[in-house]
């Protein structure tokens, strides 16, 4: 409801008296014009969100309501005690639910550099030229450093990532330790993160503003409303250390305050605060390119600049990177003057425009919808996941294949299908906001067994920054397996190069056929597999197939409702679904979110805003992340903002396909000999460390021999080779292989049911057969009189020799240890039957490393 006038000044005589602790509202102002938010910025209230031509969202202390009352502005008290109302909302057990407090997160950097030493650097406190190093109530800004070469100053590019300017958003803490310790516990494992430690300089400060943080905490707990530092200003306390860098410092009252009280004051003099010229002697001990900077809340990326209604000569730059950004979550890019109002002496300006430094590409990201919300939080570290991965990417040259594209395949319909060949091209893009790419090429590899890859290649020429290029002609081809289950996802890494030494890999993936249904709804039987709130209900007025959908019809201010499916579905692999809605442009948006945790956490993987002309449109859903996971859930979640509303989201024909569980699949089996890169026959014995299977099935080998690195020149495969009963498996190459060329192999286990990924790529290089074509070989066989009972050593070199017999199921009978001169030697085999036996030697000296394996038959 509105307020008038008379109600006001009884509430301001009943609340003016009130100051033993700070209280604060969430009150919605009416504005109609850019003038009004002016208005309400220079009589110092703290404004933290604008709809234009609607309303400012004010944040109003206790004791500015005479402020309020003075603009004459029509207002409506959305949230009364907002610090009191978001402890109520508290979903943690800690002080700050589950947000980290200060100590906590300055104990999980010491954790993360204790656990991977070689990679995160220990913290380090920032200095400044008041107080030395510590801030005005003697903490610290800590920032630590992550890089393969953690304690070298290297040539690599540089980026920086903050959390916390002010305090009252802890979400922007949250994000900087999750990253840190996504970037550690995942290096060697997951490509991006292995490439990005490898390749990068990241330096993260999770804590600009200790001081603030902390008064929070000790004062408050969760849902502290208090924003700047801890300066005492004489009768006040409190900096806002977002107005406080020097770049445009004061430029005008809008856009920072000259007034001690207010939340958006900007400090007796340019970079007076011990934590700005903390940050700052970061930035200029360093080279960093970019930088992203974390507060909260809006869903909104900032970048500059922020002092004056102007663009950068950069801002096509900051709009493309932003944009991507944005695609994990919705969020609004632009200036701080489009989408919010003006701001001065804030980070993004001056780290762009400052010259005592490089430039740097600076954003700022609004995150979520409130300051304190931990029950999103972790939905927040998901979906601004992406913005910290192509922050660090695009300080330098990145080449990332995005998109796979059938152009071509057998049957027609530009599907690839089991038995199919399909010829593809690639996507690829230039994350750099700096560098062009020249000399671009890529090739696919894959450990699927039901894969073969024809062609593996294509070149891309040049590729100039944030831009995208596809192969054109220059296809790659691969061929399916007929026996490829239908819906199975086939995983495939992109290895890119480029002029100056670069490459990077990265994961895409293709799915094979259709797969099975694990959950289909057309709302005809009604909405009983779904846990509908609020306004979710059977609808009739709009579907898509044939009467009847899911929808919330037009909703109200302030929705945030969902509606779940009941009954989670096994083994995930895409989500299809049809909707319409029309839902308010960029302030409301429609989420689809997935737990696979009995919904302890829920994370975002779509979002749909504004409207798309009530016309039904197909959505397609990645869940292959899930494919593993039981009883992952669904739901639909509509939130909407103050004021103007719509006519909502309509959801119809549901259909989530699903896979197998990987639980099913035989372990990869390990190559064993010969050793890799060595020297043997022409017809070698390929062994493998056996497989194990998950169900105990009996399980067979299939070898694959290769004429090319890109394992493109299929030579021979052979199938169904018996798993050995002591521990390996071996198959003798036939026919004999040419002499004197270069071979690949790699080996996967079949159960009849599934098919283990293949093993590593091993190769080795052939001679010829006979004894006489082996004189540099280090073993060869000498016939008998009744056959091959004995062999010979011949050494080139001294050294140490182990030799170890197998029978055909892969027992080790015999093993034994020599250290010989150079020269030939006798060798026969001891206390064995008579069969056919291989026998792996191992040669060793400071020189030379060789591993060959042959087959011998025994007679008595």
């Amino acid at each position: 409801m509105k307020y008038l006038v008379i109600f006001l000044l009884s509430w301001i005589f009943l609340t003016s008296g009130v100051n033993a602790t700070e209280k604060y509202d969430l009150v919605l102002i009416d504005i109609s014009s850019e003038a009004d938010v002016h208005r309400i910025l220079q009589s110092g209230i703290d404004v933290v969100k604008v709809k234009p031509g609607y309303y400012a969202e004010a944040i109003v202390r206790s004791d500015q309501w005479e402020q309020i009352y003075s603009l004459g502005f029509s207002f409506q008290i959305s949230i009364r005690d907002i610090q009191q109302f978001y402890a109520s909302q508290m979903t943690g057990d800690g002080v700050f639910g589950d947000y980290l407090t200060y100590s906590e997160a300055m104990n999980s950097m010491d954790s993360v550099h204790n656990a991977y030493p070689s990679i995160v650097g220990e913290k380090i406190s920032l200095p400044n030229t008041v107080l030395g190093d510590t801030t005005w109530d003697g903490n610290y800004v800590w920032a630590i450093k992550v890089s393969d070469n953690v304690d070298v100053q290297e040539n690599e590019p540089e980026a920086l990532i903050i959390g916390l300017h002010h305090a009252r958003e802890p979400i922007s803490t949250s994000i900087c330790i999750y990253f840190l310790h996504w970037l550690a516990d995942n290096y060697g494992t997951d490509p991006d993160a292995t490439w990005l430690v490898n390749n990068r300089q990241i330096w993260i400060v999770p804590m600009a503003n200790p001081d603030g943080y902390i008064y929070n905490e000790t004062s408050y707990g969760y849902g502290g409303m208090w924003r700047k530092n801890r300066r005492n200003n004489g009768g006040s306390y409190g900096v806002d250390p977002n107005r406080n860098y020097p770049y445009m410092w004061g430029y005008d009252n809008s856009g920072s305050s000259p007034d001690p009280s207010d939340e958006t004051y900007r400090g007796p003099s340019p970079g007076s605060e011990p934590c700005i010229q903390s940050l700052m002697w970061l930035y200029q001990q360093h080279e960093f390119v970019t930088a992203i900077d974390y507060h909260s809340h809006g869903g909104m990326y900032l970048y500059p600049w922020g002092y004056d209604q102007i663009y950068t000569q950069d801002n096509w730059k900051f709009d493309s990177i932003t944009n991507m950004m944005a695609s994990a979550n919705g969020y609004s890019p632009g200036t701080p003057w489009e989408l919010l109002y003006p701001v001065n002496g804030g980070s993004i300006d001056w780290g762009y425009g400052d010259t005592s430094k490089p430039k740097v590409y600076h954003i700022s990201p609004e995150v979520g919808t409130a300051f304190w919300q931990d029950e999103q939080l972790q939905s927040q570290l998901n979906e601004t996941h992406l913005g910290n991965k192509i922050t660090c990417w695009s300080a330098g040259l990145y080449l990332r294949a995005l998109q796979i594209n059938i152009t071509e395949d057998r049957d027609g319909n530009l599907r690839a299908d089991p038995g199919d060949t399909v010829d593809i091209t690639l996507n690829l893009f230039n994350y750099s906001l700096d560098q062009n790419a020249s000399g671009v090429n890529c090739h696919l590899l894959t450990d699927d067994p039901y894969v073969y890859v024809l062609d593996a290649q294509s070149s891309f020429g040049s590729i100039d920054l944030l831009n995208s290029k596809t192969s054109g002609s220059d296809i790659i081809t691969i061929a399916f397996d007929p026996s490829t289950p239908s819906g199975h996802i086939v995983a495939l890494t992109a290895v890119i190069s480029a002029d100056g030494s670069y490459q990077s890999t990265n994961d895409l993936k293709i799915r094979v056929g259709t797969p099975s249904s694990g959950f289909f709804d057309d709302f005809e039987s009604g909405i009983s597999n779904w846990s509908p709130e609020g306004i979710w209900q059977l609808r009739t007025n709009y579907s898509y197939s044939p009467t009847h959908s899911m929808g919330t019809g037009s909703y109200g201010n302030q929705q945030n409702i969902s509606t779940t499916l009941i009954n989670g579905v096994d083994f995930p692999t895409e989500l299809i679904f049809w909707n319409v809605y029309d839902l308010e442009d960029g302030y409301d948006y429609g989420y689809v979110e997935v737990s696979s945790d009995e919904q302890s956490n829920w994370v975002s993987v779509k979002t749909v805003n504004g409207e798309n002309h009530w016309s039904w449109s197909e959505e397609t859903v990645d869940l292959s992340d899930y494919s593993s996971d039981h009883n992952v859930k669904v739901r639909f979640r509509l939130n909407s903002d103050w004021y103007v509303t719509g006519g909502g989201w309509y959801v119809d024909d549901v259909n989530i396909l699903c896979g197998s569980s990987s639980d099913s699949i035989p372990s990869t089996p390990e190559p064993y000999s010969p050793a890799n890169q060595s020297s043997t026959n022409n017809h070698p014995v390929l062994t493998v460390e056996n497989s194990t299977d998950p169900n105990g099935l009996t399980l067979t080998y299939t070898y694959r021999i290769y004429q090319d690195s890109l394992m493109t020149d299929l030579v021979t495969e052979q199938t169904g080779v018996t798993q050995g009963s002591g521990g390996y498996t071996s198959w003798e190459v036939t026919p004999p292989l040419n002499a004197n060329q270069t071979y690949y192999w790699r080996v996967y286990a079949n159960n009849g049911y599934y098919r283990s990924y293949l093993s590593d790529q091993w190769c080795f290089s052939t001679t010829a057969g006979s004894v006489e074509e082996q004189d540099n070989q280090s073993v060869y066989f000498s016939c008998g009189p009744r056959g091959f009972n004995q062999f010979y050593l011949n050494l080139l070199q001294s050294g140490q020799v182990n030799i170890k017999i197998m029978d055909l199921t892969g027992r080790i009978v015999s093993e034994q240890q020599y250290n010989l001169t150079a020269g030939r030697h006798l060798r026969s085999p001891q206390e064995l039957n008579s069969g056919i036996y291989f026998i792996n030697v191992d040669f060793h000296n400071e020189l030379i490393d060789q591993h060959q394996c042959f087959k011998f038959q025994l007679i008595d």
